[in-house]
């Protein structure tokens, strides 16, 4: 069954370019996966086609209004189906691995509605099943997160990847730090490929990448949200002849 992406936005084709693109564009063509793209644009009130407004009580900016949103909600449940309303927003849970595997599983039709500019009329929430945040920065819009969310989600859908082992050994689907990765030419510019990884010795070559990764993983933590040089995690010494 194609699983469905649908987002709502001032700025909807944030989707369309990702579905352009390898994973999401194989995907589409295999019918593993569709998406719609809605503008708020469409549905704006009045002559000008007005979508946002100044918030009651004060304050900066401008907030997107919650008649136009609605709207939008509901032509794109009549128009695609009923699906699983998320909505980006700093109050949200994190966005992690585990999130994306749970909407993979669980759901059919993911339908994001995209902040922008101040804000959204809290009224919206009254229709959204989820709150998510995908860090602790801000972006200018909603959009790239939905992106960011579809990007990490479709690579669970069955059949989406080439080698549906990759969902699993890739760096976080199993919580840890992926090993470093390496391919031709075995030498260039004075620097080599481990040794042990042309040895063809299958249980020497994984030890050894387990090894690595621990190691990796223990850099990172005791860098404790420093800046992550590669050459940090290059320099350190797991065994001379191996990674």
């Amino acid at each position: 069954m194609s699983f469905q992406i649908s987002l709502i936005g001032v700025f909807p084709d944030f989707l369309s370019q990702w579905a352009q693109c390898g994973m999401a564009r194989r995907a589409i063509e295999s019918e593993r996966l569709s998406i719609n793209t809605i503008s708020l644009l469409d549905y704006g009130v009045g002559k000008h086609r007005k979508i946002d407004d100044t918030p009651y009580g004060g304050g900066p900016g401008l907030i997107l209004r919650y008649d136009v949103i609605l709207s939008a909600l509901q032509d794109t449940k009549q128009r695609f189906g009923d699906g699983y309303v998320i909505m980006m927003d700093a109050a949200g849970q994190s966005f992690h691995d585990q999130s994306a595997r749970r909407l993979a599983d669980e759901q059919s039709h993911l339908i994001f509605i995209a902040g922008r500019y101040e804000g959204v009329d809290a009224r919206i929430y009254e229709h959204v099943d989820e709150l998510i945040s995908v860090g602790d920065y801000i972006l200018t819009g909603g959009e790239p997160a939905a992106v960011i969310i579809s990007d990490a989600v479709i690579r669970y859908r069955s059949g989406v990847l080439g080698n549906a082992a990759s969902a699993e050994s890739d760096s976080h689907g199993g919580h840890d730090v992926e090993y470093r990765q390496y391919t031709k030419p075995e030498s260039h510019a004075g620097l080599g490929v481990p040794q042990v990884l042309l040895s063809g010795h299958h249980q020497r070559i994984a030890e050894a990448r387990a090894i690595d990764a621990g190691a990796r993983k223990e850099s990172v933590k005791s860098l404790s949200g420093s800046p992550l040089s590669p050459r940090v995690v290059s320099d350190v010494q797991v065994e001379k002849e191996n990674l």
